[in-house]
């Protein structure tokens, strides 16, 4: 079964912005913003079951509630210029509640335009510079992460993941470069089997190297690893929805990924950073001093350096710089090798083994929620 969260790290100036594919149902996700679709007709009233699911988490149907058009460019539909309805709206969901925050992207029938891969950017950039208007506005302040169906629904489902991706990761890292306030985009895939098409399409266009036959370095370290993940303190529930239960999902693959590796690496390093922080008052204090939404992984290493042997951070760094790289989308870049190769696997198994070893040795004794 797949992992219901896939997560890609977005370059940004004002810290660590991610954009993830979930499974799952928009209605139960915990954002500051949610974004659906519906139809491009003005003659017809709004539907779709993503605003059906919200009307009925919500006791408020947003099918009736007013809407704000906000960037709604000129299209081509039937061969006659529409304007004003294709693009982005302002819902009114509720003002006693002001928290629920609902944008309507508008999306006519793939099927009646003549470049229907062109349409879903539009539809795509009308939405992002209406977020961008929105926060010019101050309408968004304190917003920090966002929900999003994928556009069109039904309409697109024909269309290349892989294309749809592609675009919404390049318009993502643009927005998210400009923005102060948003930090999370989520793509929100309702049917299990679109979700996985949707992580493969991701994975895809990152490119993971894969070790068909890793050699006999590899396979020492990997059978080590293994070994050291059947204590018992791995084993309760915290801890394998942490990092251990992917980590020994990559570990136990007929074709190690350097991607799952990263991904998996980076996430005991955040896992044994926040115990480490939550352990030594000093780090602590030292990490109180940042703002909450500074606190990345590498404010949180730096907070306890002074707590915890320099060569443990050192692995920490290597699995947060891998685990960086393995799953980042940056384009084109002017460094060489562009990317990690196979043979980052060792450096990743080993530096995953000291910091597993180390969390299992001096701070197991000090996990909460099981």
């Amino acid at each position: 079964m797949m992992d219901p969260h896939f997560t890609v790290f977005v370059d940004s100036p004002h810290g660590e912005s991610t954009l993830s594919v979930v499974q799952g149902d928009i209605a139960t996700q915990d954002a500051d913003v949610h974004v659906v679709s519906s139809h491009a007709s003005p003659h017809i009233p709004l539907e779709g079951a993503a605003l059906a699911a919200l009307a009925r988490a919500w006791s408020v149907d947003p099918r009736l509630c007013r809407t704000e058009p906000l960037i709604t460019p000129p299209y081509t539909i039937d061969g006659t210029p529409r304007h004003g309805v294709v693009g982005t709206h302002w819902v009114d969901v509720s003002e006693d509640e002001p928290e629920r925050r609902l944008l309507l992207v508008r999306f006519p029938n793939a099927t009646r335009v003549e470049d229907p891969a062109h349409l879903y950017e539009t539809a795509l950039h009308s939405l992002l510079g209406s977020v961008a208007y929105l926060e010019v506005q101050g309408r968004l302040d304190g917003v920090e992460s966002l929900a999003m169906t994928v556009l069109g629904g039904d309409r697109v489902r024909s269309f290349d993941p892989r294309q749809i991706l592609k675009s919404l990761l390049a318009a993502a890292q643009r927005l998210l470069r400009m923005t102060t306030e948003l930090r999370h985009l989520r793509l929100v895939v309702y049917d299990i089997e679109d979700a996985a098409r949707y992580r493969e399409a991701l994975e895809d266009l990152l490119q993971p190297p894969r070790l068909a036959v890793p050699d006999a370095a590899i396979l020492a370290v990997r059978t080590e690893l293994r070994q050291v993940l059947e204590s018992p303190v791995f084993r309760t529930p915290s801890v394998q929805r942490a990092f251990a239960e992917e980590l020994e999902a990559a570990l136990g693959s007929d074709e190690l990924s350097v991607l799952q590796l990263g991904q998996a690496g980076r996430k005991l390093a955040e896992f044994v950073a926040d115990t480490a922080c939550a352990t030594f008052p000093s780090a602590q204090a030292r990490l109180a001093a940042v703002r909450p939404r500074n606190r990345t992984l590498m404010q949180r290493l730096l907070a306890m350096q002074d707590d915890v042997a320099p060569w443990v951070v050192s692995h920490l760094h290597n699995l947060r710089t891998l685990g960086n790289e393995a799953a980042h989308y940056k384009g084109t870049v002017g460094y060489v090798p562009a990317g990690l190769t196979t043979h980052e696997a060792l450096a990743l198994l080993v530096s995953i083994h000291r910091c597993a070893v180390f969390w299992s040795d001096h701070l197991a004794g000090v996990q909460t929620g099981d």
